[in-house]
């Protein structure tokens, strides 16, 4: 960690990592060392302590353990992504309604994976992010996989997505969805954006 020096940081645990063996507190508490050793933000799935298909947990014991866990990680001065990975195509009102209620939670970033997976699903998909912009407190990462998700990846941040997730360069097996980080600031600094006024 030490090597980013003052960069900030983006640090996940997720149960099919290679944490897959582990209890739900052992995962949390290496998301504790990781910010002791200078993590500044961390994803805590929204399913932590009662695993659900949606990657958001509507178990009311769960929902609390997580606010709790929420404010320890705040007091420990890190930031909190609250994440879902549907991998499913979901209308927008569906999308928002998550997003909300991981904001809810106490998330400081909202974060969701839907699917792309016909060239329609990708235009809602990029015309829920201004409801997302309209609704939401907080910043949101809002993704797809999918055949027609680069697009959605690589755009979303021009459109009020807060961040792009890249790949330094695609090695084996590399998820090639997510878009090369030198192609990306390329199309970042030359794209230009600005409203057109005559």
């Amino acid at each position: 960690f030490s090597f980013l020096a003052d960069k900030p940081l983006y640090v996940c645990n997720y149960r099919k990592d290679k944490s897959a063996g582990m209890g739900e507190d052992e995962r949390m508490d290496e998301l504790k060392l990781a910010v002791r050793c200078g993590a500044t933000l961390v994803d805590v799935p929204g399913d932590t302590y009662a695993p659900d298909p949606m990657e958001l947990t509507k178990d009311a014991s769960a929902i609390d353990r997580q606010m709790k866990l929420v404010d320890e990680f705040h007091a420990m001065g890190a930031e909190v992504l609250m994440s879902s990975h549907v991998n499913k195509f979901l209308p927008e009102a569906e999308v928002v309604e998550l997003a909300l209620e991981q904001q809810r939670r106490g998330a400081d970033i909202a974060k969701f994976v839907t699917w792309s997976g016909t060239e329609d699903e990708l235009h809602a998909n990029l015309q829920t992010i201004r409801a997302l912009k309209r609704e939401l407190k907080i910043p949101f990462l809002f993704l797809s996989g999918g055949p027609w998700c680069k697009m959605h990846r690589q755009f979303g941040p021009f459109l009020g997505v807060c961040m792009w997730l890249c790949v330094d360069e695609y090695q084996g097996p590399a998820y090639r969805a997510q878009p090369l980080l030198k192609a990306m600031r390329a199309v970042r600094d030359n794209l230009d954006l600005v409203p057109f006024r005559a």
